[in-house]
């Protein structure tokens, strides 16, 4: 199982009794030594991230803290992971909407991506993000048609949804 990267708060770090290697990054690739990091699998940072969507839902400002983390995580190899991810970051731009900027380049680089199902979760999250994002519409919208042109994907689908959605937010 791959690795996924993940900064975490101290008191979410495993405890004393574990095999962690410990330190303050997660990072991919063979384990590090242990002043430079924590390695997880995928099954670790999928209970942290749900951890965190648990506490988000009470607390939604508390994402905030990990928006590197998750544009990372939103082109993990691990589907989970970046469902989670794109689930989190969304709900954090729902939160802060003056995060959406931030998210966008990490978006844009997920609908290009070179793994298939990296681009699809991108895709399949695309009217959601423009809504959150719509002064950036154009450009999210370009990029989805030139995925579907030249990645062979059907986005004509996902590009109407959006449309509509950006359609029916400026007639209420």
């Amino acid at each position: 199982m791959a690795q996924c990267p993940l900064q975490l708060p101290a008191q979410w770090l495993p405890s004393a009794h574990s095999s962690y290697q410990p330190s303050a990054r997660f990072s991919y690739g063979p384990a590090p030594a242990p002043a430079t990091g924590y390695l997880l699998t995928a099954s670790h940072v999928l209970e942290v991230l749900t951890e965190v969507d648990e506490k988000s839902k009470r607390s939604p400002e508390i994402i905030q803290h990990f928006t590197n983390d998750l544009q990372r995580l939103m082109s993990s190899p691990e589907e989970l992971c970046r469902n989670m991810a794109f689930s989190l970051a969304l709900r954090c731009i729902q939160n802060t909407p003056s995060l959406a900027a931030e998210f966008l380049p990490t978006f844009m680089y997920c609908m290009g991506s070179g793994n298939f199902d990296v681009v699809q979760t991108a895709i399949r999250n695309l009217p959601e993000y423009v809504l959150l994002c719509q002064e950036h519409a154009d450009i999210l919208l370009h990029k989805a048609f030139l995925v579907g042109i030249y990645g062979q994907i059907d986005t004509s689908s996902i590009i109407s949804e959006s449309m509509k959605v950006l359609h029916m937010e400026a007639t209420t």
